[in-house]
């Protein structure tokens, strides 16, 4: 009889753990899926209203309306998705108050992973609902490990957003800033366009034939030479008029050289490619 009682208590907690599992599992989809959508203010919709979130490298951000600024810098940054594989749900016996402990990944627009953390987060049911009330995360990437050249591709992937911008905004000589004074510029169906003043020229051109912005795919960055003052560049571009439409994509090659401390482009040459490629893997 005691052996009966005892399995029946069993099979009631297991049952009790999976359905909490379930629930919050379930939380953590519709949080994901308002996150990967880039909906800040559905994702605070998510914490409680005294909230606590413990992000590495600042102070507590109190309260849901803070935890949604958070939320909107993460957006103004490469990231682009998450995905959140939970290892544990407890207590087994929770009613409003639970924790889950799992680990995230982050992933940039394209798909490519940017972070693998750790997170644990600190559930209240809040008039029926799960809600985040206390969130602390952490990465697995320690900076001081970083090397050279993963630090030099950050700081070049930061100069090609600031130029595809420039690019936006139709600046042509806010793009030709990023080129060296003797900079070259070697597309295909014409010569050598030698000198900042032609590429601002050339750049005009475009612009005025509906060219509205620039994609990089970036595949590889490497430093050339002892002195680590000049790299190369190669990936993939993509040429879009304003509504979207694909003027042209191709493959790229820039060579960057350190100017006064800054990195400019020296050279860069392209060609087009004939239909787009079903994998960039191959670069």
């Amino acid at each position: 009889m005691a052996t009966a009682v005892l399995l029946l208590l069993s099979l009631i907690v297991t049952g009790t753990y999976a359905d909490l599992r379930s629930e919050i599992e379930d939380a953590n989809a519709r949080f994901t899926e308002a996150f990967n959508r880039q909906d800040a203010e559905a994702v605070s919709q998510f914490y409680t209203e005294d909230c606590s979130m413990m992000p590495a490298g600042s102070d507590v951000v109190q309260g849901k309306a803070d935890v949604k600024k958070v939320i909107n810098s993460f957006f103004q940054t490469d990231v682009g998705s998450v995905v959140i594989k939970i290892d544990e749900v407890g207590p087994s016996d929770a009613t409003d108050t639970l924790y889950e402990r799992s680990h995230y990944t982050f992933f940039d627009m394209k798909g490519n992973i940017i972070d693998k953390g750790k997170h644990v987060v600190v559930w209240k049911k809040v008039t029926g609902e799960w809600r985040l009330h206390i969130d602390i995360f952490n990465s697995n990437i320690n900076p001081a490990q970083k090397s050279g050249e993963d630090a030099l591709k950050e700081e070049i992937v930061a100069l090609n957003k600031q130029y595809t911008e420039e690019w936006v905004e139709q600046d042509a000589e806010g793009v030709a800033s990023f080129y060296t004074c003797d900079a070259k510029s070697m597309g295909p169906g014409m010569d050598v366009i030698h000198g900042k003043e032609a590429i601002t020229d050339f750049l005009k051109v475009l612009f005025g034939m509906g060219v509205a912005r620039i994609d990089l795919d970036t595949k590889d960055i490497s430093t050339m030479g002892a002195s680590e003052d000049t790299l190369y560049e190669k990936g993939y571009y993509t040429l879009s008029d304003a509504k979207g439409g694909v003027f042209d994509y191709g493959k790229y090659i820039y060579l960057w050289k350190r100017v006064d401390g800054q990195w400019k482009i020296y050279v860069d040459i392209f060609n087009t490619n004939s239909s787009p490629p079903e994998s960039h893997d191959e670069l």
